[in-house]
């Protein structure tokens, strides 16, 4: 951890017009010693701080940099920092540095949102599984911590990702626990405002909130259909499990919604699991051939044909990369011990091809 002391040191000894010679004679301390402090080959001794901070006229806590929490762009871009590390694959220096971070302000929970957050995107960085393991435990770590925030949304949204972890380690009574915190109203505020701002005739934020409140009503619709296709799966009926699952394909491709995110991608890895399960082999090759085309569609962020949500922005700055997309991609189906009975057949070949290009 680097202390900047020095150049505020030399900033505000510039504004009061003083030399290095008239500050080592005020604090009793040689030239040699101020010029050290300034160019950062030593420190001020503890006992300098107060003197130095009134001669300069300022305080302590502006001569040590010191701050309890960051600001919302200090923060932006100390996570963009960190996203070049996973991004190219140095995920140990990628953690170091979020760790420090994390040390250096160990009270500053949208900081360890941001960085749980992070660690959630970049869990399958190396495709290790005690690797993915150790970074979920510490995403979980930091949204537990999360949970004691004043801003809601921060406190919500852990709540909700935390209910998700629980789940992956089969701890359902905490899973449940945290979900039980969160408000769980009959009714869409955002729906609500969205029809009194067009009525006072601000139509601009009204469609916005309109289309953010179908967003939001149509992919949980899905995730619910999904979810119910894999509790068909699980109990043995394929064939409900397959008609479940083209029915959420058909409600994406019906609302463009699979043009917004990964989503529909993987709709179409489930029934291409599902299929090869049944020993359907082209169709399950079909399918996983849509989930080639989806995935790529959504790495394209071409959202100009999507109608209900033409006001929307998706992706922005917290989006992953294109390299880092395609190989998460074939990593998710070459791994993928359903899709095992398709590898021999020259379409899985050209499949993992396409994701090349």
């Amino acid at each position: 951890m680097e202390l900047k002391i020095g150049t505020t040191i030399q900033s505000l000894r510039k504004q009061k017009n003083l030399t290095q010679e008239q500050v080592a004679d005020t604090l009793g301390v040689s030239t040699a010693a101020v010029s050290k402090w300034e160019t950062g080959t030593t420190y001020p001794d503890i006992l300098l701080l107060s003197p130095l901070a009134r001669l300069l006229g300022t305080d302590v806590d502006h001569l040590l940099d010191f701050r309890v929490i960051l600001t919302q762009e200090e923060i932006t871009g100390l996570t963009d920092k960190m996203k070049v590390f996973f991004e190219q694959g140095n995920v140990e220096e990628g953690i170091e540095f979020c760790q420090n971070k994390l040390k250096e302000y160990p009270t500053d929970l949208q900081l360890k949102f941001c960085i749980a957050s992070l660690y959630m995107r970049y869990a399958a960085a190396v495709l290790d599984e005690e690797f993915t393991k150790s970074q979920m435990i510490r995403a979980r770590d930091l949204y537990e911590q999360c949970l004691d925030s004043e801003d809601q949304e921060i406190r919500e949204s852990s709540s909700y990702v935390l209910s998700g972890l629980y789940m992956m380690t089969e701890e359902p009574d905490k899973a449940l626990e945290v979900l039980e915190c969160l408000p769980c109203p009959d009714y869409d505020v955002r729906m609500m405002k969205s029809n009194i701002l067009i009525q006072k005739g601000e139509l601009e934020e009204g469609i916005k909130l309109e289309q953010i409140s179908l967003w939001h009503h149509l992919r949980n619709s899905c995730l619910n259909i999904y979810n119910l296709a894999g509790v068909a799966r699980k109990q043995g009926d394929l064939k409900k499990s397959l008609q479940l699952i083209d029915m959420v394909i058909q409600i994406t491709e019906v609302t463009r919604i699979e043009k917004l995110d990964l989503m529909n991608s993987n709709f179409y890895l489930f029934k291409a699991e599902v299929l090869s399960t049944m020993g359907e082999t082209l169709e399950a090759l079909k399918a996983l051939e849509m989930f080639g085309e989806a995935y790529q569609h959504s790495m394209m962020k071409e959202h100009k044909d999507t109608l209900c949500f033409d006001a929307l922005e998706f992706g922005g700055e917290s989006a992953l990369s294109y390299d880092y997309l395609k190989r998460n991609a074939r990593f998710l189906i070459q791994e993928n011990e359903h899709l095992e009975p398709l590898h021999k057949f020259p379409e899985f070949q050209v499949i993992l091809e396409k994701l090349e290009t």
